[in-house]
């Protein structure tokens, strides 16, 4: 036994080991510190500088001192500590009270649990309590245990919350109260125990309950700081949960009341009870008529009644489909989708009236409208509620309708231009393979218009063109303009050849234009068309268009100003003028 003491006494006995100890607890106290204040971004000089002073200072004072004085030493290092801190710190003068606080109550604990460490190993059978050896182990053992619990407290309690507890003095105040008492308390009773508890004459029947005493009196002062700190850390993470959530609500409410005043309809429905909780005065009508309080009959029986015909399957499939989503979820979303609705229904049942900057023509009977759909999951009364609100979007709708006319549509003769003209086509196509057929018209002799009349009288002759061809067709015809005097049309489930020549004799007739030139030349501008058939000759755009090109070419060939229909036949060279 005796030799294992002479081994401690070397070890925690040494001013080597004590300025050791020193730095490692400056370096925890930086690191604890640096977790808890935002402002404090110190580098590792201040603090390996500030460790150094403190061991020189802690070998000097135990070396100069003759006696023991834990009592000075557990206030001593936490205040100087602090100090040094503050130094290189902006942080507020309340949260370093706060901090020097807890580090008297924990150093002045751990400094009374490392001198009944040292009571109850009979260390005093090696050295007297009085020797500077005894001191130092006793200084050593404080300090180390001290950077454990620091580096402890840095790696485990909640920073966020300590610190936003330390910056208030309202919600620290209970805490600081207990540690400030708590140390004023623990450095007293040293002072007036040291002299008993280092006395070489003390028996070990007395000193030994006293050092037990120590143990239990300090564990329970530490554990109830550190309760009361996790106290208050829990109270104020609810705290901040609590003032998330307000504020989060506080803006869903302002984003409702902004959405709420530009819509024109806004209610409210719970899915799980098919029922309109709030807005049931828009369907006023319905219900003296006789319906229910039953949102899928009101969303039939009243709203779809005066949705557009074509818009309605879907307003009813959008509705199941979202009910449907949320019954079988339990987080929040949000959906948007667009129709159009009766003007006339939004007049008697909104109290709706046109805006002054919408487009829309004042006779229109529908108007494009968007439902903006929230579903919120109630968790309390497990309740599934939408928010329903229908936003005007005539306008919008007609400014997209702009961008995309000017993105698709030719600028001289009002058809679709070559790019918009494939894409619809082929979109036709391979929605479903039907018969159908491809027009290609070529104007003839239209070079002759550019030259003698200028450019201005041929962009007026194509626009009469396309009106001509247009004429010619049927509204689901698609028809567009490929580039300079050559037009295409797609005609959807034209298969009888009789009915398709009849169309092509009618349009060549119908585009006979007589020009005469400044000299007195009179011609004609007629038109030359190719043919083919879908899908005996091609089941897309690319494929179509090449055939009615080959028997374009066979027209020209035959005189101009007449039709031909594809039949298989290769491409062959045409030497005459296209024009």
């Amino acid at each position: 036994m005796k030799d294992f003491h002479s081994v401690l006494n070397l070890f925690i006995s040494s001013p080597g080991i004590l300025f050791l100890a020193s730095v490692v607890f400056t370096f925890a106290s930086f690191y604890w510190v640096r977790k808890l204040l935002a402002e404090f971004r110190t580098s590792l000089w201040p603090a390996l500088l500030a460790g150094v002073f403190n061991g020189s200072i802690a070998v000097l004072a135990e070396l100069a001192v003759d006696r023991p004085t834990p009592y000075l030493m557990m206030a001593f290092v936490p205040i100087v500590t602090v100090l040094e801190l503050r130094l290189v710190s902006n942080d507020s003068l309340w949260a370093y009270l706060f901090i020097l606080s807890a580090f008297l109550l924990n150093f002045s604990a751990v400094h009374d649990l490392a001198v009944a460490a040292m009571g109850l190993w009979s260390y005093r059978d090696v050295c007297s309590p009085y020797s500077a050896e005894y001191r130092i182990g006793i200084f050593t053992m404080a300090l180390l245990a001290a950077a454990v619990i620091l580096l402890l407290l840095a790696r485990f309690m909640p920073a966020k919350e300590m610190s936003s507890v330390m910056h208030s003095r309202e919600k620290s105040m209970m805490l600081f109260s207990y540690m400030a008492f708590g140390s004023v308390v623990l450095i007293t009773a040293s002072a007036i125990t040291v002299p008993v508890l280092f006395s070489d004459s003390i028996s070990k029947k007395i000193t030994v309950p006293i050092f037990h005493d120590l143990i239990l009196k300090d564990l329970l002062i530490l554990g109830c700081s550190y309760l009361i700190a996790l106290l208050q850390c829990h109270a104020e993470r609810a705290a901040q949960k609590n003032n998330v959530l307000t504020e989060e609500l506080q803006q869903e409410k302002e984003f409702r009341s902004a959405i709420q005043r530009q819509a024109i309809m806004s209610y409210t429905v719970n899915i799980r009870k098919n029922c309109i909780v709030e807005g049931l005065s828009y369907f006023s009508n319905y219900i003296k008529n006789g319906g229910s309080n039953n949102y899928s009959r009101i969303l039939r029986e009243e709203i779809c009644e005066n949705v557009h015909p074509f818009d309605r399957i879907r307003v009813l499939g959008e509705s199941a489909e979202r009910s449907a989503m949320g019954l079988n979820q339990h987080e929040n979303s949000s959906h948007a989708f667009r129709f159009r609705i009766s003007r006339k229904y939004l007049e008697e049942s909104a109290k709706w009236t046109l805006p002054e900057t919408c487009g829309c023509k004042t006779d229109e009977e529908w108007i494009w409208v968007e439902a903006r759909i929230i579903i919120v999951h109630e968790e309390v009364s497990d309740d599934l509620i939408a928010y329903v609100d229908v936003m005007d979007v005539s306008e919008c709708v007609e400014q997209e309708n702009e961008l995309l006319n000017a993105a698709q549509i030719d600028g001289v003769t009002g058809l679709y231009n070559r790019t918009a003209l494939e894409k619809y086509i082929d979109i036709q196509l391979s929605e479903r393979i039907v018969s159908g057929a491809m027009f290609i018209i070529d104007m003839d002799n239209f070079k002759l218009v550019n030259d003698s009349f200028g450019h201005r009288a041929g962009d007026n002759l194509l626009y009469e063109m396309g009106n001509v061809i247009r004429s010619q067709f049927r509204r689901r015809d698609i028809i567009g303009r490929i580039g300079g005097d050559e037009f295409c049309v797609y005609a959807v489930n034209l298969r009888s050849i009789k009915t398709i020549e009849d169309k092509a004799r009618r349009l060549n007739a119908a585009a006979v234009r007589t020009h005469v030139t400044e000299q007195g030349r009179e011609f004609q501008t007629t038109i030359s068309i190719g043919i083919a058939l879908c899908p005996d000759f091609g089941d897309a755009y690319d494929s179509l268009y090449e055939h009615a090109d080959i028997a374009l070419y066979q027209a020209k060939r035959s005189g101009k100003n007449t039709f031909c229909i594809y039949s298989g036949e290769p491409r062959t060279e045409y030497s005459g003028d296209r024009m």
